[in-house]
């Protein structure tokens, strides 16, 4: 659909041109808004990067010094990692792990 379209053109434009807020990660504002997030996810363990996505109303900050990111407000924020399978090689066996923030939680992204 038109959000997955306008994610999938974000994260060729905003990726590639080093215009990603987080080092190495793709930010989706509105995650409800993707109609296709698996789709979507699939296309980003391509990309060997992170994905931030946010679920209104919500305030996420990140800190650099321990990679972390915090939630404030009602809404919820999830942290995907791409890990590679144990017993394979190559991006078609990455599994996505996930986690789901909540206020006061802070966290980093999944690393196995």
């Amino acid at each position: 659909g038109p959000a997955t379209a306008t994610a999938g053109a974000f994260l060729q434009d905003g990726v590639t041109a080093g215009l990603n807020l987080i080092p190495g990660c793709v930010v989706i504002d509105d995650a409800k808004a993707v109609d296709d997030l698996h789709g979507l996810l699939a296309q980003v363990s391509q990309l060997d990067v992170r994905v931030l996505a946010l679920d209104a109303p919500v305030v996420a900050g990140y800190t650099v010094a321990d990679d972390t990111v915090s939630v404030a407000g009602d809404g919820s924020v999830m942290l995907i990692a791409f890990v590679p399978n144990a017993d394979g090689d190559g991006d078609a066996d990455k599994t996505a792990r996930l986690q789901i923030l909540h206020q006061p939680m802070r966290r980093t992204w999944p690393t196995k």
